[in-house]
């Protein structure tokens, strides 16, 4: 990812695929267009498009079809050395793009001496064959990308360089985009690099500083231009994310006191009116009321009178699947911070569960945040989800790894954990483009769930059907992340299995809702589902099962959790097992009791601080005006008194 800006896709799949062409060879959208007629079909087996949505063209491997690239195009046979562009000297536009883009990539890499003479020589070489413009640099990401994807068709397992057949064939009758390639792959060493960056030539041993660290490149050999590119466009699409030397330590925070609101310790526990909840280095030190707790001198006392405290929410069920979530390894601080407070913070969100993202991204932001380098939830995340064979839901825009086998099922369950996930997130049954709807078998889903559970790690199901419902409870998962409306009510016997396995349930109520509102659909389609889905919620609660807050923002749009408090309301749950939902039943479920889900002394100091009184009314949740997360504030509305 070139400059922090990746590439996306929108509309149908011609008119898609014409957008990348004519926006790599904007002079020769005549040739483009008979190109789209030509290669349509073979690229979109490559890069599956979902219309109306926007999707990231590269997502991370893992996710990628291994099938073997088509025949090679005759017209792509030879590219005559004369239609090998030749890098013309920099101009000085040309050079300050370059350091830009290069003070970018070695931010990226943290200043690796291994990897930043690569760059050199990646950042030089995308300027001078296209020139200087923006436009044209993303052109070059657009290169770089197809360079991987034909690396990974052709060999999965470990990172090679592709060879000019595989590339060819990818690409398939684009002449420019072949001959672009080609010059990429058969170029020799760059000479020289940008003004003001001598140094990371690679034949300089002197140190050279980058954010405050020293970089001793040691006299490194000068190396091949098709090696530095694949290691360059490596580094710049979030294989390593930066250090930071901003943290800020628990000792360094100041002793906050919040003064005058009413305090909820917990679910269960009796409110405290006119209370205190007093912070010192990022824990809670004090809970009770104003005249019980002493506030030390010199502590930041925040008035909250006529508002109420409530320990941090969880919302067990987001995705980081948008594009600035897709860039989170290169993003500016600034831009992610905004996006994570406008999705979550805002809504006293400072846990989170995402159930399916590109784990690559989603990890390097969890690392981002913790730190320190931007302010952010606590991230839990299920990397790719797993589906059935001939699964993957007609909304997924990437073609999900398929499980054929227990041995299969166990060897992947492995590998993702292993690979940093935190759980494992399956399509015990999947909404497929067309019925009958695939259910996972149930000996690999309890394949899953026995190996994930040997690691110790959740296992969580999208059930779909009441087919999918069974197999995700009889195979032994851990919390079921959606109701199964399209079931209708279910029976008792299963509800029942799903309370005496302890299978939580994420009910996500308003995103049926919102789902069938924008498809237009009946409204007694709309209220048939809408009953069915607080049917099974009644039933699981009434039963004892555990309930999960949860919303499925980042697939939905609407980021608002109002909607969900009310409907869940309306399914039979009193605040107090709303709020469970929010807070200690998500502390529990996922072992973070010790630390979080209440407000009491030794426990992190994770604040809600909203207007309203939720017993009263249910919405006054949504309400937030103060969140803070281990002490810090995360999130603030100019409501609260100094």
């Amino acid at each position: 990812m070139l400059a922090g800006r990746p590439l996306f896709l929108d509309g149908s799949h011609p008119r898609a695929i014409h957008h990348i062409g004519a926006f790599v060879f904007p002079a020769r959208r005549s040739s483009i267009e008979e190109w789209v007629r030509a290669r349509s079909d073979s690229l979109i087996d490559i890069v599956p498009l979902t219309s109306g949505r926007r999707f990231q063209m590269e997502p991370p491997p893992v996710l990628y079809p291994v099938e073997p690239p088509p025949p090679p195009d005759e017209a792509l046979e030879e590219v005559p050395e004369a239609e090998i562009p030749v890098a013309p000297r920099q101009s000085r536009y040309e050079e300050d793009l370059q350091a830009r883009l290069l003070d970018e990539a070695l931010g990226l890499i943290g200043g690796s001496a291994e990897v930043a003479p690569l760059l050199v020589r990646l950042t030089r070489g995308c300027v001078a064959r296209l020139g200087g413009e923006a436009d044209e640099v993303m052109e070059a990401v657009l290169a770089a990308r197809t360079l991987v994807l034909a690396a990974r068709m052709e060999e999965p397992r470990r990172f090679v360089l592709p060879t000019l057949g595989g590339v060819r064939a990818l690409v398939g009758g684009s002449p420019e985009l072949g001959a672009l390639l080609s010059a990429v792959l058969l170029s020799g060493p760059e000479a020289g690099p940008p003004a003001g960056r001598s140094v990371l030539a690679g034949n300089d041993p002197s140190p050279w500083t980058y954010g405050g660290r020293s970089i001793d490149f040691g006299g490194q050999e000068r190396m091949d231009w098709k090696v530095l590119f694949v290691a360059g466009v490596l580094g710049l699409m979030g294989c390593r994310t930066p250090a930071s030397s901003g943290r800020v330590t628990d000792s360094e925070l100041p002793t906050l006191a919040l003064v005058g609101g009413t305090v909820y310790p917990s679910p269960e526990a009796t409110p405290i009116a006119d209370g205190v909840v007093l912070i010192s280095s990022g824990r809670i030190s004090a809970v009770g009321p104003r005249a019980e707790v002493e506030i030390p001198a010199g502590a930041t006392v925040l008035d909250t009178s006529g508002q109420t405290l409530l320990a941090g929410f969880w919302n067990s069920h987001v995705h980081f699947t948008e594009p600035w979530g897709q860039g989170a390894a290169t993003l500016p601080a600034s831009e992610l911070e905004q996006h994570l407070r406008d999705m979550l913070l805002r809504h006293g969100f400072v846990h989170v569960v995402d159930t399916g993202s590109f784990p690559e991204a989603t990890l390097a932001l969890r690392r981002r945040i913790e730190a320190g380098e931007l302010m952010g939830p606590s991230i839990i995340t299920a990397g790719v989800p797993l589906a059935p064979v001939d699964g993957t839901p007609r909304y997924v825009p990437v073609k999900l790894p398929e499980l054929r086998t227990p041995e299969q099922a166990r060897a992947i369950v492995k590998e993702q954990l292993g690979g940093g996930t935190d759980a494992i997130k399956l399509f015990t049954g999947s909404l497929t483009a067309h019925p009958p709807y695939p259910v996972m078998p149930l000996a690999i889903v309890q394949a899953v769930t026995e190996e994930a559970h040997a690691h110790g790690k959740p296992v969580f199901a999208h059930p779909t059907n009441a087919a999918g419902l069974s197999a995700a409870v009889e195979g032994g998962v851990d919390v079921v992340v959606h109701t199964a409306p399209m079931a209708g009510p279910l029976s008792d016997s299963l509800h029942e299995a799903m309370v005496r396995r302890k299978v939580a349930l994420v009910p996500t109520l308003a995103l049926f809702e919102w789902e069938l509102k924008r498809a237009n659909e009946d409204p007694i389609v709309l209220e048939r589902f809408t009953q069915a889905g607080a049917e099974q919620v009644r039933n699981h609660a009434r039963l004892g099962g555990r309930i999960l807050f949860g919303t499925d923002v980042g697939y939905m749009t609407d980021d608002d959790p109002r909607r969900e408090y009310v409907l869940l309301r309306g399914a039979g749950l009193d605040p107090r097992d709303i709020l469970a939902s929010l807070t200690t039943n998500p502390a529990t479920q996922f072992g973070q009791e010790a630390r979080t889900g209440r407000l009491a002394p030794g426990l992190d100091a994770d604040v809600v601080v909203i207007d309203g009184d939720p017993s009263r009314d249910i919405e006054a949740l949504a309400n937030v005006r103060l969140v803070l997360r281990q002490g810090k504030i995360v999130f603030r509305q100019d409501t609260l008194h100094r």
